[in-house]
């Protein structure tokens, strides 16, 4: 912990199986402009050197635990932190120096927020700058845009309250992705949210990271939007919204599991491209007879019964 302006903050880092990473996020945190933060390593049960990374920084606190997931790790640095303000940095991904003051000036100038969130750059492993998505204009109804698209919201660039946590709860472990997806939602629901226009992050692109396993992300997001069903119930805006946005991810998701199919029956991979289509079939049934078409449907079928 460092003490500088009284606006204390607490950046959680969790961490499993990113442990090259994990050094060049905690240095992300040490050069921020903003004096006043300290900052919290959960290790979630990590096979690799996370324990030795942070011990050659005395001013970060390691927890560690059992493998629970993303969500778990991130709800035990909420319960070991002890700022008024939090933000959630995954080990492969980078603060820019002046992310927790532009956070800080956003909060204060919206104090009926409950949190803002900027904008973050893709990059390479080599630091190279990729074309990052566009960031929705939103004034206001955020709730809306978040049916569709969570707001392009990306972790690192959000900075919350701490007593949010205590009026809607945390991470929902249930979910093997897109947890902060839901948490975002939750919130929206029932509090005013700031988008801002600064890029305060750098989001690394690299094989292995969570984003890139397309079934595991549509499953999850399905099962994020349509737990808003009941809320959205009556109010035609809403529904239309979360019809988008569920239309949107099977045809963006949905397309990248048509990619694997296809690369696996090329590779002569039968039975996994089967299952893929099967999985296809389930997450988005409309995507599956547009994609694939009726040839494949009857080759699915027949490495179903085969097994």
């Amino acid at each position: 912990m460092r003490e500088g302006s009284g606006d204390l903050v607490s950046v959680i880092i969790p961490c499993y199986n990113q442990a090259r990473f994990l050094a060049q996020a905690i240095d992300s945190v040490l050069g921020q402009t903003h004096a006043d933060y300290e900052i919290i390593v959960v290790d979630d049960g990590s096979p690799d050197n996370v324990p030795d990374i942070t011990a050659s920084y005395p001013l970060v606190r390691y927890v560690r635990q059992g493998n629970q997931g993303l969500g778990a790790a991130r709800n035990t640095g909420i319960r070991e932190s002890k700022g008024s303000c939090l933000v959630f940095l995954d080990a492969d991904d980078r603060l820019l120096p002046h992310a927790l003051e532009t956070g800080l000036k956003y909060l204060k100038a919206h104090p009926d927020c409950a949190f803002v969130a900027g904008r973050c750059n893709w990059v390479t492993l080599d630091g190279s700058i990729l074309p990052s998505p566009a960031q929705p204009t939103v004034e206001s109804d955020h709730y809306r845009q978040l049916l569709i698209d969570n707001c392009r919201i990306y972790t690192m660039t959000a900075m919350f309250r701490r007593w949010v946590f205590d009026v809607v709860g945390g991470y929902d472990t249930s979910l093997a992705a897109a947890e902060d997806w839901d948490l975002n939602l939750r919130i929206g629901r029932r509090f005013p949210i700031c988008l801002h226009s600064d890029v305060v992050g750098e989001y690394l692109r690299h094989e292995g990271g969570i984003s890139r396993n397309a079934e595991v992300m549509l499953k999850s997001i399905l099962k994020v939007l349509r737990s808003q069903r009941r809320y959205i119930r009556g109010h035609r805006q809403y529904k239309e919204a979360y019809q988008e946005g569920i239309r949107e991810m099977q045809k963006y998701l949905g397309e990248r599991i048509a990619g694997e199919v296809r690369a696996l029956r090329r590779a002569g991979e039968w039975r996994r491209a089967g299952r893929g289509m099967l999985v296809l079939l389930r997450l988005d049934p409309r995507g599956f007879a547009r994609r694939v078409g009726r040839k494949l449907y009857r080759a699915a079928f027949r490495v179903g019964r085969r097994g």
